[in-house]
C-alpha cells in the first residue's frame, strides 16, 4: 500500500514535538570524510525542513544553529563572513540555540583570502579589531558548551625563512589569537552563573611552539577551569624551501617538554577526556614526552595520535590511569631501529636508555658520527600491560588511518581493528628526507641495508642498497597477536 507524501507529512506532524525534534536532528549530514566539524552550510535537508510549517521551523532552528562558525572575511565577496557572524549574533533565536562555536583563525586560502594591511597590523601590532570583537561575542551565547579553535596547518617556525610568509599563518598572529581567545574565556568564567561553562575545548593545528607566557597566565588558568574534555591536534612547521633542516627547527625538541611540564599540569585534576594527536610522529625524538609526573585521577577517555614508543616505561603514564574506560590509539608505533647523528643527539639531549647500541657499520651506517641503536620492546608487552593494569577499560581501539584528523574530530568513527597491523613498528633515520620516521610497508622495513652485520668501514658501497628483508612485525607476530586477542576478549567481557 502506497502512502502519499501529504499523508506522511500529516503522520509526522501528529508526533509529539520531542519525537519530531529528534527526527529533524537526524537530518544533519555528518560526512565520514569530513576533517572539520560540520557547519550550517552542510545542513541542506534541515534547512528545507524549516520551510514546511511554523512548527517545523521552530523545532529545526535550534538544531540548525547548534553549531556555528566564525570565519574570516573573503575580499572577493561584498558581504564578508565576519558580517554574517555579526548578523547571527544579533539574532536572539540564534544566540539561544548555539551550543558549539568553531572559530577559524585565518582564511582558508592564506595567500588570497586576507587583506594585507589588516594582517600586517595583526602580525606586527596584534591589532585586528573586527576579528577580536567577533571572538568576544561568544560571551553573548548563554548555552555555549564547547569551542573549537581551528588554526591553519601551514605553520612557519620562528627561525624559518620569512620570504614566503603570506602562504603561512605565522607565529605572531597565532599568539595574538590565543591571547584574544583566552582573554575572552577568562571574562566568561568570571561572569558567574549567567553564562554556561565551557566543558569541551578543541584546538586544531595548534603549532608546536612553546608559549609559556600564555599557558602560565591567569587568563589561561581561569578560562579553562570548567573544561572537562580537551582535544589537541599539534601541527609542525612547514619548511618547503629546506625540508632537510626540518628536524633541526627548535620547536621540534622543545614543544613536548612544554606540553608535559607547563601546558597539561594545570588541567590534570579536572579532565575526564583527553586527546593528544600530532601531525608528525612525536614522543621519542627530537622532542621527548613520557607523561612522567602527570596524574589524571578523573580521566575516562584517552585518544593518542602518532605517539611513538621508544622506552620500556614510555607508556606507563597511560597504564597509570586506572580510571580509564576508553583508550584509542591512532597510528601509534613502537620504534625498533634508530640511526642518529651524534651532534643531533647531543642537541636534543636524547634519552638513549633501553636502547642497545650497535657497532659502527651496522646496517650499512659507517660514518664516524653515526650512532645506531635497536630497541626490543614489543606490542605483546604493551597489550598485556593494558589488559592487566587498565581493568576498567570497556573500549579499546587501535587503528592506522590514512587521515588522522577524521578520527580526531569524529573519534567514534574509528573502527575496532581485530587483527594486527603489519605497520605497527617504525624506524628512525635522521639521515633521510623529508621525515626521519620511516613507516613499514606491509610489515617490510627500510633501515640502511637491513643487515645488522657491520660493513667494512672502508667500503664505498651505498648504505641504502638493501641486502635482505627486515620485518619487526613478522618477528613478533605470534606474541603480539596472542596479546591483542587476550586484550580484546578481556575488554569484551566487561561490556
Amino acid at each position: 500500500m502506497e502512502v502519499s507524501a501529504a499523508a506522511a507529512a500529516i503522520a509526522l506532524d501528529a508526533l509529539p514535538s520531542e519525537v519530531l525534534s529528534l527526527i529533524l536532528q537526524n537530518l544533519i549530514e555528518i560526512r565520514e570524510d569530513e576533517n572539520e566539524l560540520p557547519d550550517p552550510s552542510l545542513y541542506a535537508s534541515l534547512c528545507e525542513s524549516r520551510l514546511v510549517c511554523r512548527k517545523w521551523n521552530a523545532l529545526a532552528t535550534p538544531h540548525l544553529f547548534r553549531t556555528v562558525s566564525l570565519k574570516h572575511d573573503d575580499p572577493g565577496n561584498e558581504t564578508g563572513t565576519l558580517d554574517m557572524w555579526r548578523e547571527m549574533m544579533d539574532s536572539e533565536t540564534v544566540r539561544q540555540a548555539v551550543q558549539h562555536v568553531n572559530i577559524h583563525t585565518a582564511p582558508r586560502e592564506l595567500s588570497y583570502g586576507r587583506y594585507s594591511d589588516v594582517w600586517n597590523d595583526w602580525e606586527v601590532k596584534g591589532e585586528y579589531e573586527d576579528y577580536t570583537e567577533s571572538i568576544e561575542r561568544i560571551n553573548e551565547l548563554h548555552h555555549l558548551k564547547s569551542l573549537t579553535l581551528s588554526f591553519s596547518d601551514m605553520c612557519l617556525g620562528v627561525e624559518n625563512d620569512r620570504s614566503m610568509e603570506e602562504d603561512y599563518e605565522v607565529p605572531e598572529t597565532r599568539e595574538a589569537t590565543l591571547k584574544a581567545f583566552f582573554k575572552t574565556l577568562q571574562k566568561r568564567s568570571q561572569a558567574g552563573d549567567d553564562l554556561s561553562a565551557i566543558r569541551t575545548l578543541t584546538i586544531s593545528n595548534l603549532q608546536n611552539m612553546p608559549v609559556p607566557h600564555i599557558t602560565t597566565s591567569d587568563a589561561f588558568r581561569d578560562s579553562l577551569k570548567g573544561v572537562q574534555s580537551l582535544h589537541l591536534m599539534i601541527a609542525a612547521e612547514v619548511n618547503e624551501h629546506g625540508p632537510d633542516h626540518d628536524i633541526e627547527c627548535v620547536e621540534r625538541w622543545t614543544y613536548e617538554p612544554h606540553l608535559q611540564h607547563e601546558l597539561l599540569p594545570s588541567l590534570t585534576e579536572q579532565l575526564t577526556t583527553l586527546t593528544l594527536c600530532f601531525t608528525e610522529e612525536w614522543g621519542v625524538a627530537p622532542g621527548y614526552f613520557d607523561g612522567r609526573g602527570l596524574n589524571f585521577p578523573q580521566l575516562k577517555s584517552m585518544h593518542l595520535g602518532r605517539f611513538m614508543i621508544g622506552h620500556h616505561d614510555h607508556f606507563d603514564w597511560i597504564l597509570n590511569m586506572s580510571s580509564l574506560t576508553s583508550l584509542r590509539l591512532s597510528s601509534c608505533r613502537v620504534v625498533s631501529h634508530l640511526r642518529l647523528c651524534r651532534d643531533l643527539a647531543q642537541k636534543w639531549e636524547l634519552k638513549t636508555h633501553d636502547w642497545e647500541q650497535q657497532p659502527r657499520g651496522a646496517f650499512g651506517f659507517a660514518r664516524e658520527d653515526d650512532r645506531v641503536y635497536t630497541f626490543d620492546k614489543t606490542w605483546e608487552s604493551l597489550f598485556d600491560g593494558i589488559r592487566l593494569r587498565l581493568t576498567k577499560l570497556v573500549d579499546f581501539r587501535m587503528h592506522y588511518p590514512r587521515y588522522s584528523q577524521v578520527h580526531f574530530f569524529h573519534p567514534d568513527l574509528m573502527p575496532v581493528d581485530k587483527e594486527l597491523s603489519p605497520d605497527r613498528y617504525i624506524v628512525l633515520d635522521t639521515g633521510l628526507l623529508p621525515s626521519p620516521w620511516i613507516d613499514a610497508t606491509n610489515g617490510e622495513m627500510e633501515f640502511g641495508n637491513n643487515m645488522a652485520e657491520p660493513v667494512d668501514l672502508n667500503s664505498t658501497e651505498n648504505h641504502y642498497i638493501k641486502k635482505c628483508k627486515m620485518s619487526r612485525a613478522e618477528e613478533t607476530k605470534y606474541g603480539d597477536a596472542r596479546a591483542l586477542q587476550d586484550l580484546l576478549e578481556a575488554v569484551k567481557k566487561r561490556w
